[in-house]
């Protein structure tokens, strides 16, 4: 058989014996032995993060299979220095059974170059989002302190929304029952990370972390007669929190505007969880009172036959 060194250095016939083992190479006799290059592997859970290269240039390339495993089979792209902190995804390992290091096969998601291959694993490390460039300015985002409730339209079947919150069921005797939302508007409407220029769009992830951090993605309204009158954070509003029955409103982002500049001012809608309604427990008893990540425990109770009013009222 005619063969040829990967390196192009040596070539000529090498007898192989008496059957041909063009079929079947494992098998293969005389002056030959059957070498295999690569050995593919798992990939491990560093592998599985999504990746970056290490140092993109020339002497970090792309290859079609493990460098030095197939003849004449080389680099898909020589010089990555434009895939500079794009981010890779790993599919496949192998190793290289020549020198022992490890490959993956890797896919660039950043658009728009959708480049893949082969890299050294050596050659790749964690990838770091870039930071959302910091819009300088003054003007304030800010949300309402009248808010929208979600409700389901029996008439069309599907959602839609009142006009404004519905004040009377949810405020106790000493007028000032939700504290929490007047609390969380007030935190929102002073959160200096959706201050910038009104001509700069507010990044998604940035609105919604303001909205968590500020108490407004779950909100929860007292329903039962306030007996104290107290300050939005102070020390009566804390005992009396731990006082009455509340209902509990998840912010609705699908209403949020898909562009929202800074300093653009939001009016919110509420989703009501119809299947419970809240206490807050002073102390909690183990398990036994199954509080929740926010610190209040849930009584089962069925509103839908009061959302179903609501959404005949404000159809």
């Amino acid at each position: 058989m005619k063969v040829v060194s990967f390196d192009g250095r040596y070539r000529g016939y090498i007898y192989v014996g008496k059957k041909n083992p063009v079929n079947n190479f494992k098998k293969v006799g005389g002056g030959l032995t059957y070498l295999s290059t690569t050995t593919s592997t798992s990939l491990t859970n560093n592998d599985k993060k999504d990746l970056s290269f290490a140092k993109p240039g020339t002497d970090t390339q792309i290859y079609k299979a493990p460098k030095g495993s197939q003849y004449k089979v080389g680099a898909a792209v020589k010089d990555t220095t434009d895939y500079k902190g794009h981010k890779l995804v790993a599919s496949k390992a192998a190793m290289n059974d020549m020198d022992g290091q490890k490959w993956l096969y890797v896919s660039d998601v950043t658009e728009p170059t959708n480049a893949s291959g082969w890299v050294l694993a050596s050659q790749l490390t964690d990838y770091v989002a870039p930071k959302a460039p910091v819009s300088v300015g003054n003007d304030q985002t800010t949300v309402l302190k009248s808010w929208q409730r979600e409700f389901y339209n029996p008439a069309t079947g599907t959602k839609a929304y009142s006009f404004d919150n519905l004040n009377l069921p949810l405020k106790g005797f000493a007028g000032n029952a939700n504290v929490n939302w007047t609390t969380a508007v007030k935190n929102f409407n002073n959160d200096a990370t959706v201050k910038g220029d009104k001509k700069d769009v507010v990044p998604a992830d940035t609105l919604a972390t303001a909205f968590k951090n500020s108490g407004l993605s779950t909100v929860y309204m007292k329903v039962t007669p306030t007996l104290l009158a107290r300050i939005p954070g102070g020390l009566l509003d804390k005992i009396d929190s731990y006082s009455g029955l509340y209902m509990k409103f998840d912010l609705d982002m699908d209403n949020i505007p898909t562009t929202t500049h800074y300093g653009d001012q939001l009016k919110l809608a509420y989703k009501l969880d119809n299947t419970n309604l809240y206490y807050k427990p002073v102390i909690s008893l183990g398990g036994l009172t199954n509080t929740n990540a926010d610190g209040y425990a849930a009584l089962p109770v069925q509103l839908n036959a009061m959302n179903t009013l609501w959404g005949l009222l404000y159809q």
